[in-house]
């Protein structure tokens, strides 16, 4: 069966359905034994939720993550979401907030993406601005109940600022080794115009682990130049981990003129891995000329 997770609005454009999960057969129409009819709909109204990832249990529960407005530390904005299901919809009282936790890591806070290490424990990354315009790539563990798991990176989360001269960087990205280290997968600013393609590879406690890149960051080219207007800043959006160790991330590379789908291969070490592509990056050109992006990445099992 197939899950998703995303937003949903009301005919005016306002995010008063929020949150929503639904879930498929594998034939493709609606499993209308999950939740209400196949939908799950929470932080709905002026909570504004919206999900963006999703990860399943061994048991088969059901985490989905996001955001939802709550009030906490600058006042009253979004922050980082948590939704947990049973495997038939309702939500897990077990999981802190009675299964919606809407978690203070700081004004404007986002979890684009979610990861499960060995255990249970779960693993989120995204951005947060307590600045209000000042994006930083953010990361955070929580417990397999939900709280905020203050063993890793010494609090429970990670916000740290990856832009080069500049002030814009987040995680859309994480997986995690089978050895239970942390990969996540983003974008970071290089001065007013140009941006990198940012890995960063943490150790299953959360500190940046020294054996990969510089001191556990990898940076590389995703635009030489480009006009942000408020707009995602160009990079990697899907990381995965292939057998042999290599790290691949798919996004976009942005010449201002055009953006073109991009995948870059790493080694286990962090290098631009040699064997693939055109030393380590693969960028798709189309004969139309339309512009092109990756969102996502999956190995086949081949």
């Amino acid at each position: 069966k197939i899950v998703v997770v995303g937003n949903a609005t009301d005919s005016s454009g306002n995010y008063a359905q929020g949150l929503i999960v639904e879930r498929y057969n594998s034939s493709g129409s609606l499993d209308t034994s999950f939740g209400s009819h196949g939908v799950v709909e929470q932080l709905g109204g002026t909570s504004f939720g919206q999900g963006y990832a999703v990860a399943i249990q061994p048991d088969g529960k059901i985490i989905a993550t996001g955001s939802g407005n709550a009030a906490g530390s600058g006042g009253t904005f979004p922050r980082v979401a948590v939704v947990r299901l049973n495997a038939n919809g309702s939500l897990d009282t077990s999981f802190q907030g009675g299964g919606v936790d809407v978690i203070d890591l700081g004004a404007f806070s986002y979890a684009l993406a979610v990861a499960l290490q060995p255990g249970g424990a779960i693993v989120i990354a995204g951005s947060q601005a307590p600045g209000l315009q000042v994006p930083n790539a953010l990361i955070a563990r929580l417990t397999p109940s939900g709280a905020l798991d203050t063993t890793f990176a010494g609090t429970g989360a990670y916000a740290h600022q990856y832009a080069q001269g500049a002030s814009n960087s987040a995680f859309n990205a994480v997986a995690v080794q089978p050895d239970g280290k942390i990969v996540a997968a983003g974008a970071a600013t290089i001065g007013n115009t140009s941006a990198d393609a940012l890995v960063v590879r943490f150790t299953a406690s959360g500190a940046q682990d020294g054996s990969f890149g510089s001191g556990g960051v990898v940076y590389t080219p995703s635009a030489n130049s480009y006009s942000a207007n408020g707009g995602a800043v160009p990079g990697a959006n899907g990381i995965t981990i292939a057998p042999n160790g290599d790290i691949v991330a798919a996004g976009v590379y942005d010449n201002s003129v055009q953006t073109y789908a991009t995948v870059w291969a790493l080694t286990a070490g962090g290098a631009l891995d040699g064997s693939f592509g055109s030393h380590g990056v693969s960028i798709y050109t189309n004969s139309a000329g339309n512009n092109t992006e990756y969102a996502a990445i999956g190995l086949s099992p081949s």
